[in-house]
Order: structure tokens, then C-alpha cells, then sequence
């Protein structure tokens, strides 16, 4: 994660929190700001990149932490799998983990992940999302 896209993601949630007045675009503002300072105080290594899920990925270190956000909706769509099956996702993601790889998966309500695979450590839902943290 960059600090200039960071920035750029806080002015646009800081906007629609001047708009909205929503209590969780607050929220989302002072946790991009938590979120900077904690980048711009350590030498974290990070790589964000966009990869199909469904193909093979070889990657030079396994990931500490992977965070994804599972398309919904019209804006987005699958392709090349069964349509918003996240268990099939978390089956590819499986491949490039290791026994302390964290998982953050984000999804629609509708969405089910039933992979036994992966041991759920927390399950939150806000709004029509869900977001679930998982560990191997």
C-alpha cells in the first residue's frame, strides 16, 4: 500500500462522510488515519496486486496476510467459475498459503463459505456485507 493511495481513499471516504454523515464513514476515516501512521512508521513490506483467483499464482514468499473483496452486485462479475462461489476462491487461495497466513475476505450476505479448509477466527456483518477473518 502506497501513502498517496491511502491519501486519495481518505479525502474520497472524508467527502462522503461530509455528505452522508454516516457514522461508519467516520469510522472509516479514523481508521485510514490509524492506518497511515502505523505505514509511515515501519518498514512494512507490502504488494497489492490484482490477480485472477482462478488461475495458478506463484508468488516468491507466501503471504502473511491476504485480504480480498469478493465481486457482488452489477458492477462486477466472475468469470471463468461458478458465480460467487467463495468456496472455490478460498480453494485457489489454499494453494499460496501457509499455516499462519491470515485471511480477510469480504462478501455479499448472500454469499456462504462453508471451506473446512480454513478456520473462521471472527465473522462481522455490516450493512449487506460480511466480512470474515480466516486462518488455515
Amino acid at each position: 500500500m502506497h501513502a498517496d493511495g491511502l491519501n486519495k481513499r481518505m479525502e474520497q471516504i472524508k467527502e462522503l462522510a461530509g455528505l452522508y454523515g454516516k457514522e461508519s464513514h467516520e469510522e472509516a476515516v479514523q481508521s485510514a488515519i490509524r492506518l497511515h501512521k502505523r505505514i509511515e512508521s515501519s518498514n512494512i513490506i507490502t504488494r497489492v496486486f490484482t490477480a485472477n483467483a482462478f488461475e495458478s499464482l506463484t508468488l516468491s514468499k507466501t503471504p502473511d496476510i491476504i485480504i480480498t473483496d469478493v465481486p457482488y452486485g452489477d458492477i462486477v462479475s466472475w468469470e471463468g467459475a461458478d458465480n460467487g462461489n467463495v468456496d472455490l476462491l478460498l480453494d485457489s487461495l489454499y494453494q499460496i498459503c501457509n499455516n499462519e497466513t491470515v485471511i480477510g475476505i469480504c462478501m455479499d450476505k448472500s454469499q456462504k463459505n462453508t471451506n473446512e479448509k480454513f478456520k473462521r477466527l471472527e465473522k462481522q456483518q455490516v450493512g449487506k456485507r460480511r466480512f470474515e477473518i480466516l486462518k488455515r
